[in-house]
């Protein structure tokens, strides 16, 4: 192999976002106006903040695709109020901040978290986020139907390695893994979500497992460890509804 292909491809890669940086704005733009045009098609403002979101993954923009995560978030939630709308445009206001910055965005990309999570915590009923990942689809339907009486925002996945990705991208309260789930077991993704902590932003990790006496150590440091059995959706039940009386405590 021609060792200068490393170089090369590092250097299509640089193109290829600089490129994409410069078209950035008209994509801001288009969103912006489909926000502000009553008659726009919600599925069709969706698709663009999605599309953006995976463009941001692709370039290594993890920050932009954190800030489209949390406004496909609030667009899920909003209504037809004025207030709605400015929540949804000041969403807009810090993808421009991403833009402006341009590839900085990569190493200045903690103050617009902090700013993104703010405007988060401004939504209605102040919502706790939490990634539930689970292998099984119908135990994980389960738990969510047992949780549905709490103030969350539930994200799902069956993958642990998705799960990951989900949690760099959204930052959730409350991370609740299966002990084995697909490509990155329970214990590693707690493991990995701890090793990413920010400031004082902690996530609670709570681990269901069959297995019978495992220490702290050996669960990836989880806040909390969950036995497998039918008792599971009342235990975390109990288990959530302390989390979020603690958040609207702060």
């Amino acid at each position: 192999m021609d060792a200068s292909a490393p170089q090369d491809i590092q250097r299509l890669l640089r193109r290829l976002r600089e490129e994409f940086l410069q078209e950035l704005p008209n994509r801001i733009d288009a969103i912006e106006r489909l926000i502000l045009e009553p008659r726009a098609e919600p599925e069709e403002l969706c698709r663009q903040v999605h599309n953006l979101k995976g463009l941001g993954a692709t370039h290594g923009i993890d920050v932009l695709s954190f800030a489209c995560h949390q406004l496909e978030t609030h667009l899920a939630d909003a209504g037809e109020t004025a207030n709605d709308r400015t929540r949804l445009l000041a969403h807009v206001d810090i993808l421009r901040q991403i833009q402006q910055l341009g590839s900085e965005a990569i190493q200045q990309a903690e103050p617009i978290r902090q700013a993104l999570r703010a405007l988060d915590g401004n939504r209605p009923g102040n919502v706790l986020s939490l990634l539930l990942v689970e292998p099984s689809a119908s135990l994980a339907g389960l738990l969510q139907e047992r949780l549905a009486d709490l103030p969350l925002q539930i994200d799902r996945t069956d993958d642990g390695l998705s799960g990951l990705e989900h949690y760099l991208n959204r930052r959730h309260a409350v991370l609740v893994t299966a002990g084995e789930p697909r490509r990155l077991g329970g214990a590693a993704l707690i493991a990995a979500v701890k090793h990413s902590r920010q400031g004082d932003m902690d996530c609670h990790c709570l681990l269901v497992t069959g297995s019978d006496g495992l220490s702290h150590a050996a669960s990836g440091g989880a806040d909390r460890i969950l036995p497998r059995d039918r008792e599971l959706p009342d235990r975390l039940h109990a288990a959530i509804a302390r989390q979020v009386e603690q958040a609207a405590g702060r």
